[in-house]
């Protein structure tokens, strides 16, 4: 009888280890307030003045550095009219990251060049229409030494950061400003925003094919969770799943083990 209950201790830990290991969510990404998470990571602009005003440097860690736009026509007087003249630059790292801080650094502390109208926007995916603005400034005016910084209220899951510049100031000391420059871009993932939130999936009603000789009827209305797994909560910005079929599985085990223990008992 003894030897049935330790060979039943030894199941039934083993099935408690297998449901953790399903169950308990685990954080793929470490808080750490002082990883750059956009140090070297990809960028693009839309233009620069020359090759030393590359996009590329707006993401080396080096303040030296910056990103300068193409020269803007001085006949804008810094304000440039329509998405065809806005300045962007679009930076996309390698893999969906959480993030709930950017820094945006000026131009060797020349904040005269820094954009005074501007938007800065996250998407979770390389899809333009999953962009969210997060930032959104008119008349902002940079000292030239002060990061611009956003504390973002909810973790984002981020793979693209979008920077628009759409004015800069008119002119300083009688000069027209032509350019919008950035020294560095950063975004990093502190845990200081709220845990991060996946969005509710929307079941898309099937499309039903009228009969020529029968009116058309209403499509009908899916409501339900995903079949695959079942969501059970945010862990420090980390979303838990629990697997289905690999739970169902232990527990076929676990049954299978105890019959199998009671009918060499028996015997």
């Amino acid at each position: 009888m003894r030897r049935f209950f330790s060979k039943m201790l030894v199941v039934i830990v083993l099935t408690v280890s297998m449901f953790c290991l399903f169950a308990v969510p685990m954080s793929a990404q470490e808080v750490d307030s002082n990883k750059n998470l956009l140090l070297d990571a990809e960028v693009e602009a839309n233009s620069a003045v020359n090759d030393s005003f590359v996009a590329e440097f707006a993401v080396d860690g080096d303040l030296e550095s910056a990103w300068s736009s193409a020269r803007l026509p001085d006949e804008l007087e810094g304000v440039l009219e329509d998405e065809e003249q806005y300045q962007w630059f679009i930076v996309t790292l390698e893999s969906e990251q959480f993030v709930d801080k950017i820094v945006i650094y000026p131009r060797n502390n020349i904040g005269t060049t820094f954009a005074t109208e501007f938007t800065v926007e996250v998407s979770p995916s390389l899809k333009e229409s999953d962009y969210k603005i997060i930032a959104t400034e008119k008349e902002y005016l940079s000292d030239g030494i002060n990061a611009y910084v956003i504390n973002f209220e909810n973790t984002e899951k981020v793979r693209t950061i979008k920077f628009t510049g759409k004015a800069v100031r008119p002119e300083v000391e009688g000069h027209p400003v032509c350019y919008i420059q950035i020294s560095e871009f950063e975004a990093y993932y502190t845990g200081a925003g709220a845990p991060y939130v996946e969005p509710e999936k929307t079941a898309t009603p099937p499309t039903v094919v009228p009969s020529p000789s029968v009116a058309p009827s209403t499509p009908a209305t899916v409501v339900g969770t995903d079949k695959d797994s079942l969501d059970i909560g945010t862990t420090g910005g980390s979303i838990g799943k629990v697997a289905i079929l690999p739970i169902i599985g232990v527990v076929v085990v676990v049954i299978g083990g105890m019959i199998f223990f009671i009918a060499k008992k028996k015997k």
